[in-house]
């Protein structure tokens, strides 16, 4: 997801590191912000942050899922991460500054090197159709995989499939 801009950003700065990008499920290709919000996160955008969203944001990890029914005690993992203060703000921070790496990937896209993405089916987190030309025009080369019978988190839903095409 967001480790797909991680991983984009990484191989511009330091191409000479990488030997291949493998996107899961990546986010990065929809946003049409194009600078970041590099405002202070500060101490009242916490507690608004944590009033408006942590009575529900454990049990919306489960719309990751195509069948939130494997996978019980998942929102209790992440409850988990809500005891630390820095866990909102980097939630807020992330955030504001998803911005359009659409030059990042169009330079990754043009170069040799190796590009693969895989989706879930059902994914309803990245909706794959919702920038499914973008990423053609940025990435033509990538070579692409869909996992069955999987939502946001195919590594997860079914990992045999997964662990075949890795």
């Amino acid at each position: 997801s967001n480790g797909g801009r991680v991983i984009s950003k990484i191989a511009f700065d330091y191409p000479e590191l990488i030997k291949r990008l493998v996107y899961v499920s990546p986010a990065g290709f929809h946003n049409k912000k194009l600078f970041p919000d590099t405002s202070q996160v500060t101490d009242k955008d916490i507690k608004q942050f944590i009033n408006n969203n942590y009575s529900t944001i454990s049990k919306g990890q489960l719309l990751d899922f195509k069948d939130p029914s494997k996978f019980i005690g998942w929102d209790t993992k992440y409850d988990k991460l809500l005891q630390y203060k820095g866990f909102a703000r980097a939630l807020i921070s992330t955030t504001r500054n998803n911005y359009s790496l659409d030059y990042i990937n169009q330079h990754i896209g043009l170069s040799s090197l190796p590009q693969y993405a895989i989706w879930g089916d059902s994914d309803k987190v990245v909706v794959y159709d919702e920038f499914k030309k973008r990423i053609d025009s940025l990435m033509p080369k990538r070579k692409e995989f869909f996992i069955l019978e999987s939502g946001h988190l195919p590594h997860m839903e079914n990992p045999k499939m997964f662990d075949s095409i890795l």
